[in-house]
Formats: structure tokens, sequence, C-alpha cells
């Protein structure tokens, strides 16, 4: 068995062994500047900004601890990077197509009418999502990555392992202040707030 395949054997194991094991990948594939530099220029020189650069990151490191944990027998034969990078493209391929298709249809929002904006429906609604990057920008890079990750579905423990968080508590505590700081600037913003609705 050649080393590579000795690493790969490993690695494998590791996500296989745990929560700990798979959070310590994670961690290590997300700190990873070589692949995330390969990834996102995938994605940028194909038609995507940074923030799909990022969604396409972040879903590609999920998707193969998905696949790893699932298929029990799994070896890779290519090095562990390769193997991410075709995740990656193919990853950004369908959100391509996905594009396309959806390309002359009009989004239709539909929430309801009170004075009080629901967190939720303000990170999830899509045609807003230039502003709402630019707004989190506002609030620091820490601040737009925890947010950025829970609205694209990554459950806080996830998104603890992925930023360095010592605890799935820490991460909450981190959104929420977050969150709280986005809601009083938007407040404090009328302009803002009515091209959010």
């Amino acid at each position: 068995m050649d080393s590579k395949a000795v690493i790969n054997k490993k690695l494998l194991s590791q996500i296989r062994s745990g929560k700990q094991g798979r959070d310590d990948v994670i961690r290590q594939l997300y700190h990873d500047q070589s692949l995330k530099t390969t990834i996102f220029g995938l994605v940028i020189n194909n038609g995507g900004k940074e923030e799909n650069a990022l969604e396409v990151f972040n879903t590609t490191l999920i998707q193969f601890v998905k696949t790893v944990i699932k298929n029990n027998d799994m070896e890779i034969e290519t090095s562990i990077r390769q193997y991410l990078i075709g995740i990656a493209k193919y990853v950004w391929l369908k959100e391509l197509s996905d594009r396309k298709k959806h390309r002359s249809e009009e989004w239709q929002i539909h929430h309801d009418k009170k004075d009080v904006i629901q967190p939720e429906a303000l990170v999830i609604l899509k045609e807003k999502k230039e502003l709402l990057t630019d707004l989190l920008a506002k609030l620091g890079r820490n601040c737009k990555e925890v947010l950025m990750h829970w609205a694209n579905g990554y459950r806080m423990h996830q998104i603890a392992a992925m930023l360095g968080y010592q605890s799935e508590g820490m991460a909450k505590k981190k959104k929420y202040k977050c969150m709280k700081q986005l809601l009083i600037f938007i407040e404090e913003n009328p302009t803002i707030k009515e091209a959010l609705r």
C-alpha cells in the first residue's frame, strides 16, 4: 500500500471514528488554504461570486463526510484533495444547471405583513441575498460566516466545527449576538428595512 493510500485510509477511519474525529477532519479541511483557494477559483472562474464559492466549499466538505460515513467500505484511490475538487465541480455544475431552469421564473415572496422582521425570513429570501450579503459584511467577517452557514442549513455543531468554536453553545451564542446586531442595524435604517420587505 503506497503512502497516499495509507493517508487516505487513516483520514477515512478518523471520520468514521465518531463526532470528535469528524469534527477534527472538517476543521482540518476547512482551514486548508490551498484547497479553499482552488475551489474558490473554480467557482469564481465559472460565473460565481465569493459567497457562492464559500457555499460550494462548505457543501463539499459536508457531502464528503456524509459519503464516507454512509459507505463504510469506501476507498479513495486519488488524493483526498482531488476527490474534494471533484465534489466541488459537481456541486457547482448542479447549481448552474438549477439556475438555468429557474432563470425565466419570477421569485414570488410570501411573508406576513407584520412590522416585525422574522430572522428566518430575513436570511432565507433569495432575491434579497445581495443586500443581505452587504449587510452581513458590515457586521464583520465572523458574524457573516456564522449567519451565512446558518442560513444555508448547517447545524450549530457543524458551524462550531467549521469555524473553530470550542462548543456548539459558543456558536449558538455568537449567532444570537450577530442576529441581534443585524436586526438593530435594520431597525435603525428604515430604507434598508423597507427594501427587505
